[in-house]
């Protein structure tokens, strides 16, 4: 095994390569008058040795956005030492500078986190968070050249890629490079993209020379937004990218990481069955100048929020030899969204997220092969 390969990545599933036993018992900590947490969208998140560390994010805490709730982006980080039987709070630090809805991926012993957005909108900066006697230590590194959220963040032989994502002008179809180890010490924007402006897209490197880049959402200006169903490969070497296969439904905002043979594992999504009818009646508020209508679509739209059903708790794998996918167990539990898929040994983390319009979860799912 080459030794620069991130252990994050390497999760192997057993032979038939179909079930996962899912636990959603582990959670992020109630606060100090014992209410339950609320759980957080975006988190910054990754795994340092055997710990999981888990912050930043934003959540509605007052009341839902459609009924006036300002989002809240927090700033608590919680450190967790993953046991052969679960997960164990060992500390809690509040860590300025975090933002939420950014690219993150954790190699050379450390978690980089790029990019996201706070109060103020979306940000360029880069942090690289390491942990000195179970206490986190941030270092600035250069900025993306423009700020973006919602994009992907890979790390290969010693370079980061943050790729895609968006901000109030655009949707980012840009791929940008920092070399670590180089002089420069400044992102570049590599000349090749990606097929089409994409945020919100599952993003998994294989430590090598391969990125992969699956569904994910572009919103259009006067129209509904569109969710992608291609799973692109980036090669770093031949700087090029191809289309190496189809999702069997079109989805966003989901997780997945790639496995030690390989394959593609992806959690989850959203497919965008509600996520359409409240743009759709989005656009028709903001087309009509009828008060008494305005008010009926506004009522009705809050109610199709309210009433969200819950994000696709379905799992599956692609076998890029056998070019196919196979079903894996569903996630049990509440199925996130807008967080990242963590890999340990053999088991899947995923770290609180979005379960519903506007509502967050506290559950930190952990699933075994």
């Amino acid at each position: 095994m080459r030794s620069w390969i991130p252990m994050i990545l390497l999760i192997s599933a057993c032979s038939s390569g179909h079930e996962l036993r899912w636990d959603s018992s582990f959670a992020l900590p109630a606060g100090e008058n014992g209410a339950a947490h609320r759980g957080l969208a975006g988190p910054v998140t990754g795994i340092i040795g055997d710990r999981l560390i888990v912050g930043g994010g934003a959540n509605f805490p007052e009341k839902m956005p459609w009924e006036g709730g300002e989002k809240h982006y927090a700033t608590e980080a919680y450190i967790y030492v993953i046991e052969e039987d679960g997960l164990e709070l060992i500390r809690t630090q509040t860590l300025d500078g975090m933002a939420s809805y950014p690219g993150n991926c954790s190699a050379e012993g450390v978690l980089f986190s790029a990019g996201g957005e706070n109060g103020d909108g979306p940000v360029h900066s880069v942090l690289r968070i390491s942990l000195e006697n179970d206490s986190l230590v941030t270092e600035e590194l250069p900025s993306l050249p423009v700020p973006l959220t919602n994009g992907g963040l890979a790390y290969v032989s010693g370079k980061l890629y943050f790729l895609g994502g968006e901000n109030r002008e655009r949707v980012s179809d840009k791929i940008y490079e920092l070399d670590l180890a180089g002089e420069a010490k400044e992102w570049t924007e590599a000349a090749f993209r990606l097929p089409y402006p994409v945020s919100n897209a599952v993003v998994a490197s294989d430590g090598g020379n391969k990125i992969y880049v699956a569904g994910g959402r572009m919103r259009n200006a006067n129209a509904v937004s569109t969710i992608y169903d291609g799973v692109y490969e980036v090669d770093l070497q031949e700087r090029v990218v191809h289309r190496v296969a189809t999702l069997p439904r079109a989805s966003a905002a989901g997780t997945g990481l790639l496995d030690r043979e390989g394959n593609l594992l992806l959690f989850g999504g959203d497919t965008g069955e509600t996520f359409h009818r409240v743009e759709n009646l989005l656009l028709q508020i903001a087309r009509t100048e009828d008060a008494g209508l305005r008010k009926e679509l506004e009522a009705i739209k809050a109610e199709v929020q309210g009433g969200h059903p819950g994000f696709s708790g379905v799992c599956r794998k692609y076998d890029f030899k056998k070019e196919n996918w196979v079903e894996l167990t569903p996630v049990s539990g509440e199925s996130p969204v807008t967080t990242t898929a963590l890999a340990y040994k053999d088991r899947v983390i995923i770290p609180s997220g979005e379960v519903r319009a506007g509502v967050r979860t506290a559950q930190i799912l952990v699933g075994k092969f």
